[in-house]
Order: structure tokens, then sequence, then C-alpha cells
């Protein structure tokens, strides 16, 4: 890697001015949209529906300066995107972190870091470009783990990083040396490779859950206009689950094994135990689906032209934004988060839906029950917080520190066990 290889962890985790949220009066600060907001013109479809409960926050606001690379979300809130001046778009690239309330900067080194995926554990991976010569693109995949960052993948053939599990293994893709150039599919256990996909189509758009299935968009280039299907991997045992005669993408895979997808004259579709199921008649496009089979999917508002975000739960389809906040794609967590883009590249912002209870959920099942309190006991009195442990999850009042204020928010948000799939 490039200044020594090895960098101090979260560039001294610089903070971006933090957010205000407040220890308990749910001060959530930079609220865009509740369910209050009334349409700004006509609209098509229904207006937005916020569960009671849920807000949408701000975490990166939109304008001219900056653009926004696609949000992941773990199980624990924790989000990474890329940020990159829009003046000098190759070299400003930088990853970013937001944290229970905190957003911080992972990278500074005027160098091209893209594409984060982050795991329940919190390791981040993403693509970066490591030649020195700024006329040349060399991509290697690196990951922060520990307050290291190292560097796992760095070959010529133009690495691509899909997904990233909870033990760490590293889903990617490269070109192959044919002269066509097709994608192969590879997965990364931190000391050697296996090819999943090597069969001269372009296999990319990949998503691994904790059971170590796999699912990807294996695409058809060789015919005009490409076809493509979608491809399960299941104990070692590649198994296609679309016809390969359509325009498919994945969307979403979660860790029973529900896969969905969509296609531009097909609509969306789920895939689970050998039966395909239609969700949705119309061009759409998947952004995930969690452990509660809880589906985003992104609509062209008819009226505006501006993208909505959709969740699709029990059956039915609800909308969370109105076209005015133009939301794109979103990754949806098992709590039932949700991070997205907002605005018009490259005016754009990312948001969050979530509850402000998360944040005394300290181990991010959905809840604030005696686990939780169990958890603040433990660590009560502590002021010092190290990233990414349970004492850390425990600081709701975000002041660092675990004092009275902790408990009293965490009394406040009391529920109980509550029953998860």
């Amino acid at each position: 890697m490039r200044n020594g290889e090895r960098e101090r962890g979260i560039v001294e985790m610089k903070r971006s001015s933090r957010l205000p949220f407040e220890s308990h009066g749910l001060a959530w600060g930079r609220c865009l949209v509740t369910a209050a907001i009334a349409c700004a013109f006509p609209c098509g479809y229904a207006s937005a529906q916020i569960p009671e409960g849920w807000e949408i926050v701000e975490i990166a606001p939109p304008g001219t300066e900056y653009s926004y690379g696609r949000p992941d979300i773990n199980d624990r809130g924790q989000i990474v995107f890329h940020r990159t001046s829009t003046a000098n778009y190759r070299s400003g690239l930088e990853i970013w972190l937001f944290d229970h309330g905190q957003l911080l900067q992972v990278t500074d080194d005027n160098t091209y870091d893209s594409f984060p995926e982050i795991n329940y554990p919190g390791d981040i991976v993403w693509q970066r470009d490591v030649d020195p010569d700024p006329k040349v693109e060399r991509i290697a995949i690196v990951r922060l783990n520990d307050g290291q960052i190292d560097t796992l993948i760095d070959e010529p053939f133009y690495p691509s990083l899909e997904d990233i599990d909870d033990s760490g293994g590293v889903l990617w893709s490269r070109y192959t040396q044919a002269t066509d150039s097709p994608v192969e599919l590879l997965r990364f256990d931190g000391k050697k490779n296996t090819v999943i996909a090597s069969n001269g189509r372009w296999n990319q758009i990949a998503i691994t859950n904790q059971r170590g299935d796999i699912a990807f968009t294996s695409f058809n280039h060789y015919v005009f206009p490409w076809v493509s299907e979608i491809v399960g991997y299941f104990d070692g045992v590649l198994a296609p689950l679309s016809n390969g005669q359509r325009q498919v993408v994945l969307g979403g895979l979660n860790d029973f094994g529900q896969i969905v997808w969509s296609s531009p004259f097909d609509g969306v579709e789920i895939w689970f135990n050998g039966i395909t199921t239609k969700l949705l008649q119309e061009n759409a496009a998947v952004g995930g689906i969690n452990r509660r089979g809880q589906i985003t999917i992104a609509r062209k508002d008819p009226v505006s032209g501006n993208s909505t975000l959709w969740l699709y739960a029990d059956g039915r389809m609800t909308r969370l934004t109105e076209p005015a906040l133009s939301a794109g794609i979103g990754r949806i967590n098992s709590r039932g988060e949700i991070a997205f883009l907002t605005g018009r590249f490259p005016q754009g912002g990312v948001s969050l839906l979530t509850k402000p209870a998360f944040l005394s959920d300290t181990d991010s099942d959905g809840d604030i029950d005696l686990a939780d309190f169990a958890n603040l006991q433990n660590c009560f009195g502590r002021n010092k917080l190290p990233f990414g442990e349970i004492c850390h999850e425990c600081d709701g009042a975000k002041d660092g520190q675990l004092d009275q204020e902790d408990y009293v928010r965490m009394l406040e948000f009391w529920e109980g066990p509550q029953k998860w799939p």
C-alpha cells in the first residue's frame, strides 16, 4: 500500500460536527421527514408514512461541494460510505463511518478510496487505488481491522469488492485474462482465495450471508441486448435461480436464504426454497432484504420523476419518503434501519431511517430489555469506551461516559424482549 502501507486506523477518527443527539429528550437533530410532512406537489402514490417511533435523520447533508457513494449498514447501525469533492473526484474520495450519532472520517490520504462494506464486528473493507502514479489506476482491496489498514487483495486484473461476512470473508470479482475479459467471482477467507464462479460470463453484484450462501448476477454480454441470470451458491454447489433469458439484477440475500432481485421488464421477485414469487410488477430497484423479510425498494414517482424509498413488509408496500427528498436505493439491517442516498448526483447526501431507542440497544437485537440493562450495569461508571466494544454501545447519551443519564435514557425506551423471526 501507499504511504507505508499501514495507517493509524481510523485517521484519528476525525470528527465531523457531532450530530446533536440529546440525552433522552429525543432531539434527533436535522430530522428531515416525519409522518406529518405532506407531499410538496401532487403525488402519484400514497403519501409517505414513517412508522411510529421512527425518524429519518440526515447524516451527511446534500450540497454542491461533495457527492456520496452508496452507503452500507450493519446490524449495529454503523454506516459506511465514501465522499468525494466534486471538484476533484479521482483523488478526493475518502471513507466515512457513522457510529452512534457521530460522523467519523476513516481515511484522509488524498487517495481514491471507494465503495466500503462493513460487517457486524465493525470490520470495514473498501477499494483503494494503490499506484503512486495518478495517471495509472491500480485497485486493491483493503481492510480496517483493530485500528490498522491492511491490504487483502492487490493484483493487476482490476479487483472489485462485492461483500464481507461476519467472519471477515470477502467476496470479490476480477477480470480474467481472456480476450473478451469476462469476470470471475472469488471468496477470500484471510489466507486463500476460492473461485466461486468462472464460466466465461461477467459474475458480479454478489452478496453473502452468515450461513455461507452466496448469490450473484451472472451477465451475458455476448448477446445484444444483454441478458443475465441470478445464481445461488449453496454448500459449494452453483444453482441457477432464474431462466437466464431476461435482464435481472440481484438486490438482496438474507440469513434465511431468501433472495430478491429486480428486472426492468418483470418487476421485483423473491426466491425461497426453490419457489419464485412476484412482489411488484413495475420497473423498480431493490436495495436489500433483512432477516425479517423486509425489503427496500426504490420506485420512480410518476409525477416528479424523482426516486422514492419504499418498504415491503408483511405483504404490503409502504412509502417512506416524499419525491422532494429524491431518495435512492437503501440498505436495510435486521433492526429495520435503512441507510440511503438523497438528492440528485452530484449534489446528494446520506440519511438514515432509525429509532432513537436504538442508541440504547446495546446488543443490537431491536429492543431494550434486561440484557441491555445488564450490559450497562457491567460497564457503569466507565469513561473510557473503546470503539467497537460493548461498553461503547451502552453510551446512549453519547457523552463519552456511562452514568445515570444513560440509565434514565434506557429506562425511557424499555420495551422488554420482542419476538424476532
